[in-house]
């Protein structure tokens, strides 16, 4: 992580330390013996977050998702993997500009990823600050617009009707929304009953 490192001894040893992870994750008899490996992962990757170095910081990023995948499945703690998204990847979301729609590195997919892993813990807050986020800097009307349907999906879940529809009312493409817009009416009704 200090640059020292030659990009092809970096590349080696990089996917040698992801190759032995993999057989330690195989291999590991407990949950405390999954939790040491996603600690060892997230070391690692604090290291390389804080590299001057763009590729060493996009490597951090990728074993950092890499541990929030490890913690969702392996160690079936979506807590954990939704504080590595809070302290590791959404902190670090500039690295996020692939612009490869496939890219674990495409912004866009990235913010899908956490807000997932929010939605999965059912932390509703952690899910509306992450589409807020896509909110803030979308390209594009569409993704405004997508971005806004999460957040009033996700207000809605949390009991903020209120919200909810003023989410739904921000949304400015209603036809290609209108799975969203027809809750509109619904949730006006249940405000005005409490």
């Amino acid at each position: 992580a200090d640059g020292s490192t030659g990009v092809a001894e970096f590349l080696k040893s990089r996917a040698q330390f992801t190759a032995d992870l993999r057989q330690k994750f195989d291999k590991a008899g407990s949950y405390a013996d999954m939790y040491k490996l996603i600690g060892q992962e997230l070391w690692v990757a604090s290291r390389l977050l804080d590299s001057a170095n763009p590729e060493y910081v996009r490597s951090g990023m990728g074993l950092a998702f890499s541990a929030s995948q490890h913690a969702l499945n392996e160690a079936q703690n979506g807590w954990v993997a939704a504080r590595i998204c809070e302290g590791y990847l959404l902190p670090h979301l500039d690295v996020a500009d692939d612009t490869n729609r496939r890219s674990q590195f495409n912004r866009d997919n990235l913010l899908t990823e956490c807000a997932d892993i929010f939605r999965r813990n059912n932390e509703y807050p952690g899910v509306i600050r992450t589409y807020q986020t896509a909110l803030a800097t979308a390209d594009t009307p569409q993704k405004a617009d997508s971005a806004r349907a999460q957040i009033s999906m996700a207000c809605e879940q949390a009991g903020d009707l209120k919200q909810a529809l003023r989410y739904i009312r921000e949304i400015k493409d209603t036809n290609d929304f209108r799975w969203v817009v027809r809750r509109a009416p619904r949730l006006e009704q249940q405000l005005k009953a409490h």
